[in-house]
């Protein structure tokens, strides 16, 4: 492990590209009390076991080889980590000349800094539960030797219980790579029906608009349906787009919007599209209304819907799909998962899946956990709103306001973009993002610009999200470290 390259005493807190991945803060080498000089090279470079740890007298080497040049020093006290840093440490290596021809390496302990999580919107803390080594459930589902039954009996146990916390049948739930595939099965299968119309909010996930935005350069029909400046479609927004769409034959209309938390009134609109004729197929992706907003998909009267484990604590790389009735699929297979769905499932990732929102998406610990999500985005909001160069996204969103999730919250600091922001909240011990976590590389911001915020205000937005384990100590620390960052900023 190196030090970091962008290493500088007169800044006592550096990003560190290392094995850790954290955070690192420089302490004084007599804080340190470590730092070793190893010979390099020759018969001197590999000392004795009694010559290779020194004792503390011989720790620190005295003279001309005891001090590193300017930009190689050490920080004085006055830049050491503070006291109330944690005493996790990591080691670090500096390399510096010798007048004896001889390259000298200093090995310098780090102190690295408590971390606060609040981009749980990309991914949550996974819990413990899949941890857990699943003997025996190696076989593969499909075999017809003891450990595929095995491993087919743990996938349906697994369904099953998924489907009891969704209030659905199992045979109408698919096993999944994740939210992405179960956004894209019914996407695809549009290409297989003629003169297939799509309608899809502007504020879709890039899982379904990127995807909507390919079927069109394929040659289906494609129209956004518009939001008003809260980030939500209405009754007048989605009839707007119907007029320019007469034939469509399917409409996507996510549950809650990713970057700014808005909750669409999926009921109401869905009455709107049933209303229509010829009739629509209704798709909603619900990756960020599972374990956090009471679920009622039967009673929506939704089609399809997708979901997806690393945002409720579970693995990557496993999610569901809902099918009302199954759709005639684009992609081929072994026939898996009822041929929705083609190749060898992810039983571990499965029964991961099940294990979680039995523990967070039940409808009791649903109603626990947004009751105290509320209370700590009471405490936060209403402490941006008292910060002067704070803009709430979007601005008359209130500390209890029933339109938006109480686990993101979307919020600009003038005159600083959104990236420097969240880099700025790093480098203090905060992880926040800045808008979807799958399209970051991209910097835009559809989202926001759909909701007809431009310029300045949509580059500054960083998107804020809480999760289950945290709590209003973390927020207040988060607030502290935000005012404190716009003194300099």
């Amino acid at each position: 492990m190196e030090v970091p390259p962008n290493f500088n005493t007169s800044i006592p807190m550096v990003q560190g590209n290392t094995p850790f991945g954290s955070i690192f803060q420089a302490v004084p080498v007599e804080a340190a009390t470590t730092r070793v000089e190893a010979v390099p090279t020759g018969a001197e470079a590999a000392p004795t076991d009694a010559e290779a740890a020194p004792t503390d007298a011989e720790a620190a080497p005295t003279g001309a080889e005891a001090a590193p040049t300017d930009a190689e020093a050490a920080p004085t006290d006055a830049e050491a980590a503070p006291t109330d840093v944690k005493p996790s440490i990591a080691l670090g290596i500096k390399k510096s000349g010798h007048s004896s021809g001889c390259t000298r390496f200093y090995f310098v302990l780090y102190r690295t800094m408590d971390r606060y999580y609040f981009d749980w919107a990309a991914t949550a803390q996974p819990a413990n539960p899949w941890f857990n080594p699943l003997t025996g459930l190696y076989g593969n589902p499909s075999s017809r030797h003891l450990e595929g039954r095995r491993a087919r009996n743990a996938l349906e146990e697994a369904r099953s219980r998924c489907a009891k916390i969704l209030g659905v049948q199992p045979g109408e739930l698919y096993f999944t790579s994740g939210g992405t595939e179960s956004n894209a099965i019914p996407l695809h299968s549009l290409l297989l029906r003629k003169n297939a119309a799509i309608l899809v909010s502007a504020v879709e996930h890039p899982s379904v608009r990127e995807n909507a935005l390919a079927l069109e350069r394929l040659g289906l029909g494609l129209t956004h349906i518009g939001v008003e400046r809260d980030g939500r479609i209405t009754e007048q927004t989605l009839l707007a787009a119907l007029e320019k769409a007469p034939g469509t034959r399917f409409a996507a209309i996510m549950g809650v919007n990713n970057e700014t938390g808005a909750v669409m009134d999926l009921p109401g609109l869905a009455r709107r599209l049933r209303s229509r004729k010829p009739p629509v197929h209704i798709h909603s992706d619900l990756v960020q209304a599972l374990g956090k907003l009471p679920l009622d998909i039967n009673g929506w009267d939704l089609d399809s819907a997708s979901f997806s484990a690393h945002k409720i604590g579970g693995p990557r790389g496993v999610g569901l799909l809902w099918l009302c009735k199954p759709l005639e699929v684009l992609d081929l297979g072994g026939g898996q998962e009822g041929g929705i769905r083609p190749g060898t499932e992810n039983t571990a990732g499965a029964v991961a899946l099940a294990d979680c929102m039995e523990r967070f998406a039940a409808p009791q610990a649903v109603e626990a956990n947004v009751s105290a999500a509320k209370d700590r985005w009471k405490v936060l909001i209403r402490a941006l709103r008292n910060i002067d160069r704070c803009t709430l996204i979007p601005e008359d969103r209130l500390d209890d306001d029933d339109r938006f999730s109480p686990w993101i919250l979307q919020a600009g600091f003038r005159g600083i973009p959104g990236e420097v922001m969240a880099r700025a909240l790093d480098d203090a011990g905060f992880a926040v993002g800045t808008g979807s976590a799958c399209s970051s590389r991209l910097h835009k911001r559809p989202v926001l610009e759909a909701m007809g915020i431009r310029g300045d205000l949509a580059l500054e937005g960083i998107r804020i999200s809480q999760g289950w384990s945290s709590s209003i100590e973390e927020i207040e620390k988060l607030i502290a470290a935000i005012v404190k960052i716009l003194e300099v900023l």
